[in-house]
This record gives structure tokens, C-alpha cells and sequence, in this order.
């Protein structure tokens, strides 16, 4: 399964890209990946399968092979998680889902096109310091038999920075019983201009590690 993974840290097309995947258990349903297209796109990849077993990372990099295959002509990500979760509506047992961030980064445009199936939504905040959440753009994927193609567009200009995540980095509790959540995100997404990717990744987990950690 980390055979799947980009590296923890790459320049690929003009984006300096940094990511981590944790499992819970030996293995687990989540994935992120980052890949040219052509016409010189860059993709980006989050999906997040329900449960923490052999047959949901099967699925997930399933799911990963169908997007970057369907990528490569679709109309936009939403037409992509939309094949992706005609396949998973039909393979996927009852009361398995997933959920998934996929958009493309269009060259000469400064602009994100993405698509968000029941995903959390991700931060991207510009150098002028605006923050935007990029909301569900579509429901989960396999549990309808038919969902809309919907996607939608964002600004990426020079210095903005995008963090995409899966719903385990935000729903855990402290030991006071209080949950880690998307305030400590931005704050952290906030830092100093010139930050490395690799080193506000680096902090995110550092809090969250220290969130978790029993008084």
C-alpha cells in the first residue's frame, strides 16, 4: 500500500507538494496521490475509504487506478468521481462508502478545477491571507447508483497553499475530552510566507500528536 504513495515531498509541474498517510491499523482505507496529466495538469488525490481493512485498501487503490485512467480525457474531476462511483456501487457491501477530493491544477489559468464527494472540506488560503473552504461539490461515492458530475472552480494564484485531508486528522479527541478541528488548521496553514509544504505538514502532525497526548 505505501507503494501507492507519491513521495513525502516533491516538486512536480509549479507546485511543491508534501503529504503524509497514516493507517490506523497495518493497513487502512486511506490515499493520497499527485500526478501530471496531460496538457501539463497536475492532479491531486485524496479519498478516504470506510473501513480499516484488507478489502478497503484494495479498494482504494482501485479507486486511485480509476481516476487516474478516467483523468486523463474527462470533461472535469467531477465526471471522474462520478465514474469512480459508478464502479463502487456496484462492488462496494451495503453501508460502504467512500468519500474523495480530486481537482486538477490548469496551467496559464491560476485556477484549481475540483470536485468534492462528501469529503472534508479543503483549505486553501492565498498569499493576501483570504481563506476558502472547498466544500462537497457532490454526495459519497457508492451509495447511489448515479451521482451528479459536479465540479467547481477556485483562484490558485503564486503562494497560495491547498490542504486537502482526510477526516481522521480533525475528528479526534484530547484528553479533556475536547475535539482537534479545523481553527488549528488554518492557523497553522497561516504560517510565516515561504514555508516549505514539507514543514507545515511537519507541524500539523506535531500538533496533533501533542493534542492527543494524555495530560
Amino acid at each position: 500500500q505505501a507503494y501507492l504513495l507519491p513521495p513525502r515531498e516533491l516538486r512536480i509541474g509549479r507546485l511543491s507538494v508534501a503529504g503524509r498517510c497514516l493507517p490506523a491499523g497495518p493497513v487502512g482505507g486511506d490515499l493520497y496521490d499527485v500526478q501530471l496529466l496531460p496538457g501539463e495538469r497536475v492532479g491531486v488525490l485524496v479519498v478516504d475509504m470506510s473501513g480499516h481493512n484488507v478489502a478497503a485498501a484494495l479498494h482504494t487503490a482501485m479507486v486511485r487506478a480509476i481516476v487516474w485512467r478516467e483523468a486523463i480525457d474527462a470533461a472535469g474531476p467531477g465526471a471522474v468521481l462520478a465514474r469512480v462511483n459508478d464502479r463502487l456501487s456496484k462492488d462496494l457491501p451495503e453501508e460502504h462508502f467512500a468519500t474523495a477530493f480530486f481537482g486538477w491544477f490548469e496551467p496559464g489559468t491560476d485556477r484549481l478545477r475540483y470536485a468534492n464527494a462528501g469529503h472534508p472540506p479543503a483549505l486553501l488560503r492565498h498569499g493576501s491571507g483570504e481563506l476558502r473552504e472547498l466544500a462537497p461539490t457532490m454526495p459519497l461515492l457508492g451509495i447511489f447508483d448515479e451521482v451528479p458530475e459536479a465540479d467547481a472552480v477556485a483562484d490558485f494564484w503564486p503562494g497560495s497553499r491547498l490542504l486537502s485531508f482526510s477526516d481522521g486528522l480533525v475528528e479526534v479527541a484530547g484528553s479533556g475530552g475536547n475535539m482537534w478541528g479545523t481553527t488549528e488548521l488554518e492557523a497553522i496553514l497561516a504560517g510565516p510566507e515561504g514555508l516549505r509544504p514539507e514543514a507545515i505538514v511537519s507541524r500539523l502532525l506535531e500538533c496533533h500528536e501533542r493534542f492527543k497526548a494524555p495530560d
